[in-house]
């Protein structure tokens, strides 16, 4: 446990000093959906963060959606509900924040992408590690790309990795 909360904060302080981001601790107060969560920093302060670098693919609010956007839905429950998060803001455009969130050992977008739930935008991110979870996701047939498996040129990319 204590190793986790270490590598949670060495990831806030590289995020803060590598791309000049604000890092904060809060807890869950909703998610809106599987990329906007609302999240609490005290009792009286929350912030709406939207997690970067995450291609939008028909995204509902997590009261109604179903498909893959309602299992990203349940997986973000499982893995922020009542936990201690680190957050990392990298971009403020008005009211609206884009970041990330570190829990335990897991960086929710890389973990959002790696089960397939969705896409990395290049538009938005360029980061290594996201587009190796894509890859990973991409030639396990994990969500999104559950529609590739059986197709030639999908086993074909994946064997040269």
């Amino acid at each position: 446990m204590r190793n986790r909360i270490l590598l949670s904060l060495a990831l806030c302080l590289v995020s803060q000093v590598t791309f000049g981001a604000s890092s904060y601790v809060g807890k869950v107060k909703r998610i809106v959906s599987p990329t906007i969560i609302e999240i609490s920093l005290s009792d009286e302060e929350f912030i709406t963060l939207n997690i970067l670098g995450l291609k939008k693919n028909g995204e509902q609010h997590c009261g109604e959606a179903k498909g893959v956007n309602g299992t990203a839905c349940n997986a973000m429950k499982a893995w922020l509900d009542g936990k201690s998060l680190g957050v990392i803001i990298e971009k403020v455009d008005g009211k609206a924040m884009y970041g990330d969130i570190v829990v335990g050992d897991k960086l929710i977008s890389q973990e959002i992408v790696r089960n397939g739930y969705y896409a990395v935008d290049s538009t938005k991110s360029m980061s290594h590690y996201l587009f190796q979870a894509e890859l990973e996701a991409y030639c396990n047939y994990r969500g999104i790309h559950a529609v590739n498996k059986g197709m030639h040129e999908v086993a074909e990319k994946c064997a040269r990795r």
